[in-house]
């Protein structure tokens, strides 16, 4: 199941209009497989932050989508419900750096793209927790930092 209709619905802060939704309809975010939260030209809304704990709905997602968006950066626990999460694509953002143990709850996935950001900056333990990662893109960012 795909929960791209139902962002479609609200044109202004999509991801709160999910959770008021939530409340009254656990078992259907329970269920959702891929969540496509990318920009598009004819999309109503881009991203420049998640909340913390804002997926906390959605712990069975294989596949998150947030390309082309403005996100800037991540806390630690942005992603630390998805534990079942297979493939990310955050590329096209607005991310400076990676901090430690940003992607730690993440043991399944295996695809995580992070091309077209502005990172500069990966800390040596970003990383930590993908013990099933395969496919790692860091293409045309500004790298010039890991530690």
């Amino acid at each position: 199941m795909s929960l791209t209709c139902l962002i479609k619905k609200s044109k202004e802060e999509p991801l709160k209009h999910i959770m008021d939704y939530t409340s009254s309809s656990q078992t259907i975010f329970n269920e959702i497989l891929e969540l496509d939260l990318r920009k598009t030209p004819s999309s109503p809304f881009v991203f420049n932050k998640i909340n913390p704990n804002t997926f906390e709905p959605f712990r069975m997602l294989n596949k998150l989508n947030l390309y082309g968006n403005q996100i800037a950066s991540l806390d630690l626990n942005t992603f630390s419900s998805l534990i079942n999460l297979k493939e990310m694509d955050l590329s096209e953002n607005c991310l400076v750096r990676l901090d430690a143990n940003i992607f730690q709850n993440l043991t399944c996935l295996t695809k995580l793209l992070l091309a077209k950001n502005q990172i500069v900056y990966i800390d040596v333990n970003a990383f930590n927790g993908l013990t099933n990662l395969e496919e790692l893109c860091l293409d045309y960012n500004a790298l010039c930092d890991i530690r």
